[in-house]
């Protein structure tokens, strides 16, 4: 007979019999069993036909590649024939190879039956204006570049031509502005700004910028790669602080450096300057604005019937003028009016206010040239000299009273600040007559 010890001890190699014996036919049972199958692919969408990892195609007239479009992924629709870009470049090389102009999107749309490419979303423009000679070495200098972010673009591949609808920002190296909608034309090489132009010339980035940008306005604006300027049209208007210049027309000429360092304007110019105490106002046919590097206006030449008025705000006094051809100098610090400076057939006139004192009348001066000079910190005129035959008429307020004229070479007048003739010196064959 078995003693308990010796039955559980049985119980026990039994048992780990029984658990080898099942191991064993579990192993052979997996070894025998064939792998599982792989997962299927991802469904291709029933419409796409076709994806692949990049995608390249340029078009070349003679020898000269005008255009390539590249883009890493592509996906081929069957039922529209078109495809989808994803990370696309357009690199256009112009006629002659000369340019390297790239519009870049992370997804368009081209459509190769209409031989187009269709950018829903945002795009980034980048158009070179050449600049004129050589860098040491003989290495061409380098290109100022324009860049332009947008979106909704259209890009057709027979002409090249590049337009969109939607707002538009541009930058510039001197500044950056926006408009309503742009096209580029890469073979008149004209790049259009459709409608609602603004422009913020911050100046050089190397020169102390000045307290207050130039802005610019205009209806259209056409900027001419090969010749660097942009054509203002439909109403353009500059402003500065309390400047204010209006056109029907205007040009942006670049400088040697390709910077903004000129503007001519046409088509009733006229230009204003307010300040608390005194008004400014010039008009002319034609103007030029000068602007220095760090952005404030420097001078404006008007010319052909130009004219001009100083007055307090409110009325009173008055002092008005016209020449041919005149120049409006600008202080650096504010950029008010430094000096005013006139040319051919000068005339200017002083009116007396209803406050003035009774017993003088109007005053009036001619001569060749003149240079006046306003007091400081105001549009008020302070001091005058005139020369080239000059002559001065004072006019009598009532009727049958004295008339006298002085002429001389050179006058020198001075105004109170009432605006009324406080001193007047005369010299060089002088000659009163009354």
């Amino acid at each position: 007979m078995l003693t308990p010890w010796r039955v559980r001890r049985a119980r026990a190699y039994v048992l780990a019999a029984i658990a080898a014996v099942l191991t064993g036919t579990v192993s052979s049972y997996l070894y025998r069993r064939p792998p599982p199958p792989a997962p299927d692919p991802a469904p291709v969408a029933e419409e796409v036909s076709q994806q692949t990892r990049s995608f390249s195609l340029s078009k070349t007239l003679g020898e000269n590649t005008l255009y390539t479009i590249t883009a890493e992924q592509v996906t081929n629709f069957e039922n529209t024939g078109q495809a989808l870009l994803r990370n696309v470049a357009v690199v256009i090389y112009g006629k002659d190879g000369s340019r390297r102009d790239r519009i870049a999107s992370p997804e368009c749309y081209y459509d190769p039956a209409a031989s187009s490419i269709w950018i829903p979303g945002d795009v980034e423009m980048q158009f070179t204006i050449p600049q004129p000679g050589t860098m040491a070495g003989g290495a061409d200098a380098p290109a100022t570049a324009i860049s332009i972010f947008t979106s909704r673009l259209s890009f057709e591949q027979s002409t090249g031509l590049a337009s969109t609808d939607a707002p538009v920002r541009f930058v510039l190296p001197q500044g950056e502005g926006r408009s309503q909608g742009a096209a580029y034309d890469p073979g008149k090489q004209i790049l259009t700004l459709k409608a609602g132009v603004s422009f913020q010339f911050r100046g050089d980035a190397g020169a102390a910028s000045a307290r207050e940008p130039v802005v610019v306005h205009a209806g259209t604006a056409h900027l001419v790669r090969e010749t660097g300027k942009a054509v203002l049209e439909h109403s353009v208007a500059v402003a500065r602080g309390p400047q204010r210049i209006r056109a029907a027309r205007g040009e942006i000429a670049l400088d040697a450096g390709r910077r903004v360092r000129q503007m001519t304007l046409a088509g009733g110019v006229a230009a204003t300057q307010e300040t608390t105490n005194a008004f400014l106002q010039a008009n002319a046919e034609s103007g030029t604005l000068l602007l220095e590097p760090n952005g404030r206006m420097r001078s404006l030449t008007l010319k052909e019937r130009v004219s001009w008025q100083m007055a307090r705000p409110g009325g009173g006094n008055r002092r008005e003028g016209a020449a041919q051809e005149v120049s409006l100098l600008f202080r650096d610090a504010d950029g008010l009016l430094e000096r005013l400076q006139a040319w051919r057939e000068v005339r200017m006139s002083f009116h007396r206010g209803p406050e003035a004192a009774a017993g003088g009348g109007e005053q009036s001066l001619s001569g060749g040239a003149a240079e006046l000079f306003p007091a400081p910190g105001s549009n008020q005129l302070q001091e005058a000299t005139i020369t080239g035959a000059p002559r001065l008429e004072l006019l009598p307020r009532s009727a049958g009273a004295e008339q006298h004229t002085v002429t001389g070479d050179v006058f020198r007048i001075r105004l109170n600040e009432s605006g009324e003739l406080s001193r007047f010196q005369a010299s060089g064959n002088v000659r009163l007559v009354a």
